[in-house]
């Protein structure tokens, strides 16, 4: 089992991947709380509303697991992909697409 956090988290038998964030970038992400891909079969996404409400999805569609699942073995991989590409990522990543890049790795990529 591996379990993508953004800190660090005692978890005995599983492996945690640290994808650290600001705090700019979590209030971006809203009130998410969980995503939880269950043997690449099914996907329990949950958010926070309140500090006392949340709600919850849960599909086995597959399309939707695979999209979940997608984002989360590869997003924690980006920054490091980025920084190796260096300049070459400004030819790679279309123009309307910098800034969604620059969000979501927390950097910012000139034109």
């Amino acid at each position: 089992m591996a379990v993508y956090s953004t800190g660090d988290l005692d978890l005995p038998g599983g492996q945690v991947v640290v994808a650290p964030m600001s705090a700019e970038a979590l209030s971006q992400a809203g009130g998410l709380g969980l995503i939880l891909v269950i043997d690449g079969e099914e996907v329990l996404i949950g958010e926070w509303l309140t500090a006392t409400q949340a709600r919850a999805s849960w599909t086995s569609s597959p399309l939707l697991v695979f999209i979940a699942e997608h984002h989360l073995r590869t997003d924690p991989y980006l920054p490091q992909i980025l920084t190796l590409l260096g300049d070459q990522a400004l030819d790679l990543i279309q123009e309307e697409d910098r800034e969604l890049f620059a969000r979501a790795l927390e950097s910012h990529i000139s034109s």
